[in-house]
């Protein structure tokens, strides 16, 4: 832990609680070392601590760092304060190498509440030599670690931490103990954030576990302690969504693939940070986006993949997807917080579970798909060049347009289609009985309806001796038809 392993008492290589007078002492003693270039060790260069570098820019440093009262406190709850002939002889066993021994001297005399009153500075090193221990050989002991932060936040509730304050300051200092517990504070969360890599899989644990040390404390504090916590370990899960997000958004085709590796990299914090923090706001939001971003990689693949028949070779392959999306639209549904996004994971689950029961039908269309695709989009241009409103209207359009020859040309692109598609599908395939009639009907609708205009002009001008129209017009018109 940086704080406690190049803390500034240590670096310059005296106790907390020293006197001016020994720091000086110190100081002098530091400069006539590093200008002769002799190495330098002291007594609190305890074994059971990493080595140390000291230099004139880290040393001068170091005691830049002890001239504020609130960073001489601050500096003092990680470092060992010289106390009573217990905590001499405490000091003497580390210097030694027999940490427990020196933890067992500290452990007596602050075994219950009393003792810990009248051994405050006993209970502080024997806190920061478990903090010490904890974070050894590039490991973090999280029970001990967890154990040492609470005896340190019991130390700065306690009511003789007025008397820590006045042995490691002066007597003019009265600081406001929640500020001195917020910088306290803003020591552990740098620890924490730096430890992530060290635990690896035990992040989270850890996280919850210093959580639940901090059950006791005031609201205000709990509330500002959870906040930052939580913004620590969920960081990694929304780095994991953005990620997913952005691959989707590049390949949707491949949405499957990656919902399923943002389920499996995230699943076991999630499950952790659940069971602890199942009602923090924060949580549920992120765990509401991850419950989003698996439900979209999973709709995205679905539409690239509907979007794109040709992917499918049988009819497991339509069961294969369908029931891969389904799967992830289950996990999704794991994470959802919001009523709102359990409703449209469930809308989605039942427009899949429809398609799946429609595979027989796709899978058996396939073959033809390109050429029915072909004939709807033809009836569909048709309509939409011959969508008249009014009968002026549809003189001008029949006319100007020359339906007739229209009507042909729709016929005569369709007619070869059609047939392709009865031959692979048989006569009586009622996709081809449908499609048939669905292509004959409006030929013979907008037939019927040319010819019905035809007759009615030839009636008009029959009644009103216009020429608008001759009989042999009227009999190509009744012969098309």
């Amino acid at each position: 832990m940086e704080i406690v392993y190049n803390n500034p008492y240590r670096i310059i290589g005296i106790y907390s609680g020293s006197s001016e007078r020994e720091l000086q002492k110190q100081k002098s003693l530091l400069n006539a070392y590093m200008d002769a270039n002799k190495e330098l060790h002291f007594d609190c260069d305890f074994p059971f601590l990493p080595n140390i570098t000291r230099t004139q820019e880290i040393v001068e440093i170091a005691l830049s760092n002890l001239q504020l009262n609130q960073k001489k406190l601050i500096y003092s709850l990680f470092w060992f304060v010289k106390g009573s002939y217990i905590d001499e002889q405490a000091f003497i066993y580390l210097q030694d190498g027999d940490v427990y021994k020196a933890e067992d001297i500290w452990e007596k005399v602050t075994s219950n509440y009393q003792k810990l009153q009248q051994n405050i500075i006993s209970f502080n090193n024997l806190s920061t030599l478990e903090l010490a221990l904890a974070c050894s050989n590039n490991n973090v002991n999280i029970d001990l670690y967890c154990k040492a932060l609470k005896n340190k936040l019991e130390l700065i509730q306690s009511d003789s931490f007025d008397k820590f304050v006045t042995i490691t300051t002066d007597n003019n200092y009265h600081p406001d103990q929640n500020e001195i517990f917020s910088l306290f504070m803003d020591e552990i969360i740098s620890f924490i954030e730096s430890s992530e890599t060290i635990l690896g899989d035990n992040f989270i644990d850890f996280i919850s576990k210093i959580f639940e040390t901090f059950s006791h404390i005031s609201s205000e504090a709990y509330n500002d302690i959870k906040s930052k916590l939580m913004s620590i370990a969920l960081y990694p899960i929304e780095i994991e969504i953005k990620d997913t997000q952005k691959k989707r958004k590049l390949n949707p085709r491949e949405g499957i693939k990656y919902a399923l590796n943002l389920y499996e990299k995230t699943k076991n914090d999630w499950t952790k940070l659940n069971y602890v923090f199942s009602d923090d706001l924060n949580f549920n939001n992120t765990s509401d986006n991850l419950a989003i971003e698996i439900m979209q990689c999973a709709i995205d693949c679905f539409n690239d993949y509907c979007n794109n028949p040709y992917y499918a070779n049988s009819m497991n392959d339509e069961f294969s997807i369908g029931n891969s999306i389904i799967k992830l639209l289950d996990y999704s549904s794991y994470y959802a917080k919001n009523r709102l996004t359990l409703q449209r994971i469930e809308e989605n689950k039942k427009i899949i579970n429809e398609w799946l029961e429609e595979t027989n039908v796709r899978i058996h269309i396939y073959p033809v798909k390109s050429d029915i695709d072909y004939i709807l989009i033809k009836l569909n241009q048709f309509q939409y060049n011959f969508n008249i409103d009014t009968e002026i209207n549809k003189g001008i359009t029949y006319l100007k347009k020359n339906i007739i020859k229209e009507i042909n040309c729709l016929w005569l692109d369709c007619r070869l289609k059609m047939q392709t598609i009865q031959d692979k599908l048989g006569n009586n395939d009622n996709i081809v009985i449908n499609l048939n009639s669905n292509v004959i009907n409006l030929v013979m609708g907008y037939l019927i309806d040319y010819l019905n205009y035809v007759c009615s002009l030839y009636q008009s001008q029959v009644e009103f001796g216009t020429s608008i129209i001759d009989q042999s017009t009227l009999i190509y018109a009744h012969q098309i038809a």
